[in-house]
């Protein structure tokens, strides 16, 4: 290394790049002159050193060669274990002499054994996260807890350290996308420990019930269906605690929603009013009140959107603020977490109010006798092509998901019309999984005969049967369906199976 004073370089942290960490900050120790090209090259020998070691213990001895796609992953493994050993270096002043004066090979061999004991405490803590796990029957949520367990048996430090081998499909509220490997699961399993522990503040029937009247709003199977439970419970809580409500009471009412979107737009358009409807324990009057004590003339530097903008963040604060008293949270990294969160939350509600969409934002308790609406029966509403080509353009042109299935529920009426969008190809991916789980078993059914049309000419069907043995051979709506209802459970097959035996 050259004789510059390490206390005086110049790295630019914000270069270093978290999955090439070392690499990135190698770059910097060259680029500030701490170390010259002839130190990087032989760093480049050491490590085609170590790659050929690892080649020859990754073919058993065999071969001092492999495929490049495979030689890219070792290498890639030796760079994240050399990362593991620098990034826990306490500073930059360290990391940078430790990667630039010791032996790289050294600095490797740490990085395995660092690697060796985190994976060893993490499957620990999995163990502890998973009894705190939330009672619920969303298969994600379910299927990724167990999926995790599976990382611990296949996750290979040496040759693919930088990868996941198992599913993630539960989405988290947080989630840094930024990192790899282990380090991803590290992340994501103490994530959903601290969702989790939230969560499990409230009572499970109320979660359930929030949960169900989530799926009443959009008309979608809850358990199939990918939602962050951390995410509707939390944003209740919080619109609680601005109606003054308990803080752990998650259900709002279609007047309260009335009343919280009118105030919030007040504050937007900057039309208060002078006398506010009181409720119960008056908090909200409080928390609005306060919110509307700007004074727009002493603000002559700021335009009026920022300052609209400032009135609703500090409405927000003060109620998440209320909200962490009330729960009696103490732990840091909970608190942590939900003022990480909370950023993301006003940004929400901010382009919700501006853009009209603010009833996304809450969850509006449902009556539970309220009856399911059939959406795809009758045939006698059957549009013209105008008026079809004008939803499926809608739908072509939509980014939401959420939006999408709307506009197809609210417009489509007719069996003929919604095979006909389906059909179009106006639909992705998660689309289909969204559409599938806003129907009812009924009208699942009917789609189910239009599948297995060939299948049930001649006599009843067996679903579960059908489901196992079908050739994927078809349009990509059919096997997005027939994947959809391999994840349902037998008894829901059996329910919709009855009902495609009826409409045979």
């Amino acid at each position: 290394m050259s004789n510059n004073n390490l206390t005086n370089i110049n790295i630019n942290e914000n270069n270093l790049i978290k999955n090439q960490y070392a690499i990135s900050l190698l770059k910097e120790c060259m680029d500030c002159k701490v170390i010259n090209e002839r130190e990087v090259y032989n760093i480049q020998q050491e490590i085609s050193l170590i790659l050929i070691d690892l080649i020859k213990k990754y073919t058993n001895g065999q071969s001092t060669s492999v495929k490049t796609e495979v030689a890219e992953k070792l290498l890639l493994s030796i760079w994240y274990s050399i990362d593991a050993y620098v990034s826990k270096l306490e500073n930059i002043e360290k990391r940078v002499a430790e990667l630039t004066s010791k032996n790289i090979k050294y600095v490797y061999l740490e990085g395995i054994k660092i690697l060796e004991y985190d994976l060893l405490e993490l499957e620990k803590f999995y163990e502890v996260m998973k009894i705190r796990k939330l009672d619920t029957n969303l298969m994600a949520y379910n299927d990724t807890l167990m999926e995790l367990s599976g990382f611990f048996k296949n996750y290979s430090i040496k040759f693919e350290a930088y990868d996941i081998p198992v599913s993630i499909d539960y989405p988290l509220a947080l989630d840094d996308m930024d990192i790899q490997g282990i380090y991803y699961v590290k992340n994501y399993i103490e994530s959903m420990d601290i969702e989790n522990r939230f969560c499990n503040l409230f009572r499970n029937k109320d979660r359930e019930k929030l949960f169900y009247d989530y799926g009443r709003t959009y008309k979608i199977d809850c358990d199939v269906i990918l939602i962050n439970l951390f995410e509707l419970i939390i944003n209740n809580s919080i619109f609680s605690t601005i109606l003054g409500n308990e803080s752990t009471n998650l259900k709002i009412s279609e007047y309260e929603y009335e009343f919280l979107e009118k105030q919030f737009k007040n504050i937007y358009n900057h039309t208060f009013e002078d006398e506010i409807k009181q409720y119960e324990e008056n908090n909200v009057v409080e928390f609005i009140e306060e919110s509307n004590s700007f004074d727009f003339n002493n603000s002559e530097e700021l335009n009026k959107e920022s300052i609209i903008n400032e009135k609703i963040v500090l409405l927000l604060e003060e109620a998440i603020a209320v909200l962490i008293e009330r729960l009696n949270i103490e732990d840091e990294a909970m608190i942590k977490y939900i003022k990480a969160y909370e950023k993301i939350f006003i940004e929400s509600v901010l382009s919700s109010i501006k853009s009209g969409t603010f009833k996304s934002i809450i969850t509006v308790s449902k009556n539970e006798s309220e009856p399911l609406e059939k959406y795809i029966v009758d045939d006698e509403n059957k549009l013209d092509d105008k008026s079809f080509r004008a939803i499926f353009n809608a739908v072509l042109e939509s980014t939401s998901i959420i939006e999408k299935i709307k506009i197809i529920k609210e417009n489509i009426n007719a069996k003929k019309d919604f095979i006909d969008i389906l059909e179009s190809e106006c639909l992705f991916g998660d689309d289909y999984l969204m559409l599938f789980a806003s129907l009812s078993e009924f009208e699942l059914a009917i789609l189910g005969s239009v599948v297995f049309y060939e299948d049930m000419r001649m006599e009843e069907i067996n679903l579960l049967e059908l489901l196992l043995n079908k050739n994927n051979k078809t349009t990509p709506w059919k096997r997005e369906y027939i994947e959809f209802m391999k994840k349902k459970n037998k008894e829901k097959i059996h329910c919709i199976e009855e009902y495609i035996n009826q409409i045979n």
